[in-house]
């Protein structure tokens, strides 16, 4: 939903972000411009953005009428599952063959992980599938964990 209103520079990674602190669309559009550049990727920008976009009467009124409708407004974290995944920071890279990009960060997430897009200290495990390059060359300088996918399924085997 958060996405899907179209405020500028709020893409679906920053509206999942959103959501994680913002988990109902009055909590957001309450949000103060300070509040949001404490939480991770979110900079002076995007905070403005969102700030702005709630102070904009049309805006508010859209979503008035989308609430009238009966839309739902609450997003309703699913308990993460416990996993080797939970509370860590995932890279993919290569072309991955059993799983999409998507279905593997979809997973990873449903697991309580994070997927990155860059490999850095803080990450906890590359995934890696075919033709890899310099992301597989900058984890194994740092020494992170590097799984194949097909690894990378059987950890997950029988939960999804």
């Amino acid at each position: 939903m958060i996405f899907g209103l179209g405020i500028k520079h709020v893409g679906a990674k920053v509206a999942k972000t959103l959501l994680k602190h913002y988990p109902s669309m009055t909590a957001l559009m309450n949000a103060q411009y300070e509040d949001l550049l404490l939480i991770s990727d979110i900079g002076e920008m995007i905070a403005l953005s969102i700030t702005e976009y709630f102070k904009n009467t049309k805006n508010l009124e859209m979503i008035q009428e989308l609430m009238d409708l009966g839309l739902n407004m609450e997003y309703q974290k699913a308990e993460a599952i416990a996993h080797v995944f939970n509370n860590k920071t995932i890279v993919l890279t290569g072309k991955l063959s059993i799983f999409s990009r998507e279905q593997a960060t979809e997973i990873i997430e449903k697991l309580g992980g994070k997927v990155s897009s860059s490999v850095s200290p803080k990450t906890d495990f590359l995934v890696c599938g075919e033709d890899a390059g310099s992301k597989l060359k900058k984890a194994n300088e740092l020494g992170i964990p590097v799984i194949d996918e097909q690894t990378f399924k059987v950890m997950i085997d029988g939960l999804y």
